[in-house]
């Protein structure tokens, strides 16, 4: 079963929860690895999660 089809029967603001919720700590720590820098991190976290409600 793949992430989408795990999700259809959620109403879409239960999804983006769960999905910032079971991604957001993953996606930090391996920014805060590549950049050194947990506010750097922090931001750049912040506008991919944007970016990626967007598209």
């Amino acid at each position: 079963m793949t992430h989408r089809a795990a999700h259809e029967d959620l109403p879409a603001d239960d999804v983006l929860a769960r999905v910032h919720r079971e991604e957001h700590s993953r996606l930090l720590a391996t920014l805060v690895r590549r950049f050194g820098d947990l506010d750097l991190a922090e931001d750049a976290a912040q506008e991919a999660m944007e970016s990626a409600l967007r598209t």
